[in-house]
């Protein structure tokens, strides 16, 4: 089976994000209609070609309408289907829209199926840190499960133009804890009846459970002409050089070159790096990490990505707190720097968050982009 034709690299994405939570407290009591408009609107006005829209809280569950089992809707606007009212007024202003949902992060799957959920090596479940539900991604029936959730998404958004996986993971702390879930256990020992759990071979093969569950996500977009995208942070060193994918896949269990290998029917469309200089500087300290790095960063990414797929560079206006307790905050006119100097890239650039734009007053700024 051929694989699907990615956009035309040209018309360079310009994505933003809209995480519909924030909501609550920027257009309190206002119809759900006349959010979207604004929305919309607002974005449209700003250079903004894609929206990401967040169509499914792993733990208050989905912002449309379903009755999927396990998959709850959201009491607020899920109740009122505000990725539905987004979607409708985006196309009227010729945006497209991805609907980014979790993989292996589902807090009513984990609560109904205990079965399914990722465990450490002492057979507890797996609770890195509070509002984390993982679930196994070799456990056959949670298989099953995600890809009806993939395709009840779509049928009931038929007119979005992708659906995105979020930063899925099996080890959030890196520290090789996660998944000795029983039916992994016995799936890793049938294919590698000399090799011990914990060791390489375990390694990779649990990276190779959260590739395919990726490759189910992307299947499911291609039997409906939808495209694939994935989303993540892609670490640095304290040096300012990435992370290689090698150390991810081992560390966090998921393997970016496997992803990008994928083919026919499974294949991604659109690779996303996380790329805010912010971040490291507040983990690292500025000195590898002046608002440059992202460009510099950008272009490794990009080589490293070798036409696999489309890229997409991810920045933020956000601030960071790293782990000594250091605060690094973007002025607006870093913010838009950034922007400026990854903008004659080729790439794609998306950028959290709409209501983040709209309180730091920052559309002048987000115009860098182009």
């Amino acid at each position: 089976m051929a694989s699907r034709q990615i956009s035309d690299p040209v018309i360079k994405l310009r994505g933003l994000r809209v995480d519909t939570s924030y909501f609550y407290n920027l257009y309190p009591g206002l119809p759900v209609s006349q959010i979207a408009r604004e929305v919309v609107s607002n974005a449209s006005a700003n250079g903004v070609n894609t929206l990401f829209i967040y169509a499914y809280n792993p733990v208050y569950g989905a912002l449309y309408q379903t009755d999927y089992k396990y998959a709850p809707v959201e009491a607020g606007f899920g109740q009122v289907n505000i990725l539905k009212e987004l979607t409708f007024v985006a196309k009227q202003f010729g945006l497209k829209v991805v609907a980014c949902v979790p993989v292996n992060n589902f807090k009513e799957v984990w609560d109904k199926k205990p079965a399914w959920r990722a465990k450490i090596k002492s057979g507890a479940d797996y609770i890195p840190t509070d509002n984390m539900y993982l679930l196994s991604a070799w456990h056959p029936e949670f298989r099953s499960w995600l890809k009806g959730f993939y395709k009840d998404l779509i049928e009931r958004n038929p007119n979005i133009d992708g659906i995105e996986a979020v930063e899925p993971f099996i080890d959030y702390k890196w520290q090789t804890e996660s998944d000795y879930n029983p039916v992994s256990n016995a799936k890793f020992k049938a294919v590698n009846p000399a090799s011990k759990l914990g060791d390489a071979n375990w390694l990779n093969f649990r990276a190779r459970g959260l590739t395919e569950l990726i490759g189910i996500m992307n299947s499911a977009a291609s039997s409906f002409k939808k495209e694939s995208y994935l989303i993540h942070t892609w670490p640095a060193k304290a040096s300012g050089e990435l992370f290689s994918s090698k150390v991810i896949k081992d560390n966090i269990g998921l393997d970016f070159d496997g992803i990008l290998s994928l083919s026919n029917d499974k294949k991604l469309d659109y690779l996303t790096a996380e790329l805010m200089w912010q971040q490291w500087a507040a983990e690292h300290g500025p000195e590898n990490f002046p608002i440059d790095w992202t460009h510099r960063a950008a272009l490794e990414f990009i080589n490293f990505v070798n036409l696999r797929s489309a890229v997409i560079i991810h920045i933020e206006v956000t601030p960071f707190m790293g782990a000594q307790g250091k605060l690094v905050t973007p002025t607006l006119h870093e913010f838009g720097s950034t922007l400026l100097a990854i903008r004659d890239l080729n790439v794609g650039i998306d950028v959290y968050d709409y209501s983040q734009i709209e309180y730091s007053l920052a559309w002048k700024d987000l115009l860098s982009w182009y």
